[in-house]
């Protein structure tokens, strides 16, 4: 069953793989492992978003399987017909002389990815249906639209929850994967949450190996595998899956922002725009990405950057106001936005939050992460490379979703502290891989990592086929 459901996967990363390639052209093997990795949540997003019309259509199962096959048939074979084999032509960038001269760092590397694998899959054979949230929310939702002939049961489930109106994309993945075996096995909530939570180092490594070198990447990579993240990805709630989205849209703004390869916008509208379907904490991410490229494009004096990110927000921004407008109830927000400005002004709210926050990104959920506290200090002693413009503005972008969170927990009409004493140490695992590739592309590497540096391929121009 279990390798059955893995096969349930596979169309799903074919599909991401094959969109990214198709809208990314580079020839560098760093960067086809990237588009591999950046698959992963771009192939669940598109599929989430084929049986949500399929069930809200409501096609029968089989059906769906060839919906979705066919999908993944025609992107694959578009990509293969204007793009041609994407092993074809490899540059190699990442050669064996490269590896050799790092492979003590590597080995820690390749240590540290077994050790998260085992604390992932030991905790999970524990606990196979994953914290409370995760059986009684998102693979609760996936029953509802497993056995329900369309979307009713399911809409109506979160209509009633704490927080209707809630998007789904994590239920619908989770329904997708058991449409495709045959059954409500809890392998298929599994290789999902392992698929996003070892997606993010791959993205950090291959994102800093690219604009940093690989002595950063696999130190960044190494201290992000730390047990925070194998523990939350193992919770099988939504949490992990949005720190990937985060992270891709970040490294790809970022790798535009150096290469100005248009298709490098585009993917990043793409996963940017995906967070919201995931949850609603999204919604801000979407507007401030948005904006930071449009600053970036003014600065360049030149619109291409903006306009090919809203190409790839498009898709994901459509459905989800589709999913809005015509099916979601409103959310507690919107219903009680006349009492938001009080809520907004009221001074001891202001002090709760503030020390909750401060309290919560010191601890990172525990005092035995200091997550945080070492991320700083990394910054501390290697000093911030100002002149460094694209790495500037990835951290902007950390640091206003970071005021988007404390400006949430302001206007939320629920009990302040029940709402941030069951959330709070979960949105810090939604930016805290995000926040490790701002820092250690602040960082000055030759007050940090002052080795001797790999050959220039690494940061050399992209090759296209």
């Amino acid at each position: 069953m279990f390798f059955l459901a893995v096969l349930a996967f596979l169309p799903k990363l074919v599909l991401g793989f094959s969109i990214a390639h198709l809208i990314w052209v580079d020839g560098r093997i760093s960067s086809l492992l990237l588009k591999f990795f950046i698959g992963i949540p771009l192939g669940m997003g598109i599929a989430s978003f084929l049986l949500f019309f399929s069930k809200w259509a409501a096609l029968d199962h089989p059906t769906c399987i060839v919906i979705e096959l066919a999908v993944v048939a025609a992107a694959a074979t578009l990509m293969l017909l204007k793009r041609g084999n994407p092993f074809g032509k490899i540059t190699f960038d990442m050669d064996a002389a490269l590896m050799k001269q790092n492979r003590g760092m590597l080995a820690i590397l390749v240590l540290a990815i077994i050790i998260s694998l085992i604390g992932f899959f030991t905790t999970v054979i524990l606990y196979p249906h994953g914290r409370e949230d995760a059986w009684s929310n998102w693979n609760l939702i996936a029953r509802f639209i497993y056995h329900s002939d369309d979307l009713s049961n399911a809409l109506g489930y979160i209509e009633a929850s704490s927080f209707p109106g809630y998007p789904f994309m994590i239920g619908l993945d989770v329904a997708s994967g058991w449409i495709f075996v045959n059954t409500a096995t809890t392998r298929i909530p599994i290789i999902l949450a392992g698929l996003f939570t070892f997606s993010i180092p791959a993205i950090l490594f291959f994102g800093l190996f690219k604009t940093r070198g690989i002595r950063v990447a696999s130190i960044a990579a190494i201290l992000v595998m730390g047990p925070w993240l194998s523990q939350q990805g193992s919770f099988l709630m939504s949490d992990v899956p949005m720190a990937a989205y985060y992270l891709g849209a970040g490294v790809l703004i970022s790798l535009y922002h150096r290469d100005e390869e248009p298709g490098l916008a585009t993917l990043a509208g793409l996963l940017a725009g995906f967070s919201g379907w995931v949850k609603n904490d999204g919604t801000p991410f979407v507007l401030i990405t948005s904006l930071m490229m449009l600053v970036m494009s003014l600065r360049k004096r030149d619109a291409t950057g903006i306009i090919r990110f809203v190409i790839g927000l498009a898709l994901p921004l459509a459905v989800v106001l589709t999913y809005r407008e015509f099916l979601a109830a409103p959310g507690n927000i919107v219903t009680s936005a006349g009492d938001m400005l009080p809520r907004l002004l009221d001074a001891d709210r202001i002090q709760t939050v503030l020390v909750f926050f401060l309290k919560q990104t010191y601890l990172f959920g525990s005092p035995a992460y200091a997550y945080t506290l070492i991320l700083l200090a990394i910054l501390l002693v290697g000093g911030v490379d100002f002149r460094n413009e694209n790495a500037l503005f990835i951290a902007l972008i950390f640091l206003l979703q970071y005021a988007a969170y404390f400006a949430v927990y302001l206007i939320t009409p629920l009990d302040l502290l029940w709402h941030l004493n069951s959330s709070m140490p979960r949105v810090f695992v939604h930016i805290a891989p995000l926040l490790a590739f701002a820092v250690f592309s602040l960082v000055r590497k030759q007050n940090l990592f002052p080795l001797k540096q790999q050959p220039s391929a690494a940061t050399s121009k992209p090759t296209v086929d």
